[in-house]
């Protein structure tokens, strides 16, 4: 067992290596953000993003900081899960000290059965500790060695997308209602843990939801 467990520490250390110096963002897909994250030099960020699509889509890094001079990272990711979600700020507490944690409220409500929630949350965890699990496909990279092709980044920038179009329809699209809708059990035991986090490092927590039709249409 002490074995296995070396030999899984060693090949997380080298995995989690040659993820951040050797291969090309477009290697690493979703987990791009996590690795980018970790190059950023210590103390650089002020403000760090969290959430799904809707976080890197309705935040413009660039914009902020010619307004207001905040450095900011938009750690969001396409169908982030609450537990990735906790994992990007832990990620980011590693070298960052952000004032601010903007959190896009999209994820809270994303949801599904119990049994697959806890699995998600177990390999979640597991990954934190031991990149291996997270990184498990990049030995084929080590042996095949792809073509690495350059890819940009939008992490402090903003991605253009020229087939979006702004609403220009009436004022009342949206008609609001009496109902309400619960957060799943789960993802509010992981927000009490993300909201924790931001407490003992004296970081403001801010919950936003951007308009959930901006990005698709």
């Amino acid at each position: 067992m002490i074995g296995l467990l070396l030999l899984l520490a060693l090949g997380s250390f080298l995995l989690n290596s040659y993820a951040m110096n050797v291969l090309g963002m477009s290697s690493l897909k979703r987990h791009a953000a996590v690795v980018k994250l970790q190059e950023e030099k210590a103390d650089t960020i002020d403000v760090l993003v969290i959430g799904d699509s809707e976080s890197y889509t309705s935040i413009s890094p660039l914009q902020i900081w010619r307004n207001t001079g905040c450095t900011v990272f938009v750690g969001g990711q396409s169908g982030q899960t609450m537990n990735e979600t906790l994992t990007m700020l832990e990620t980011g507490l590693h070298n960052q000290k952000p004032k601010v944690v903007l959190m896009e409220t999209n994820v809270l409500f994303r949801s599904g059965k119990d049994l697959d929630q806890l699995q998600d949350l177990v390999a979640a965890r597991t990954a934190s500790v031991l990149p291996i699990f997270q990184y498990h496909n990049l030995w084929k990279n080590v042996i095949i060695k792809p073509r690495i092709e350059p890819v940009h980044m939008n992490n402090k920038g903003f991605e253009i997308r020229t087939a979006i179009r702004p609403y220009q329809g009436t004022a009342d699209y949206m008609q609001g209602d009496a109902k309400e809708t619960s957060i799943f059990w789960l993802n509010g035991r992981v927000f009490d843990r993300i909201a924790e986090l931001c407490r003992e490092n004296g970081i403001r927590l801010v919950l936003y939801s951007a308009d959930c039709g901006a990005s698709r249409r």
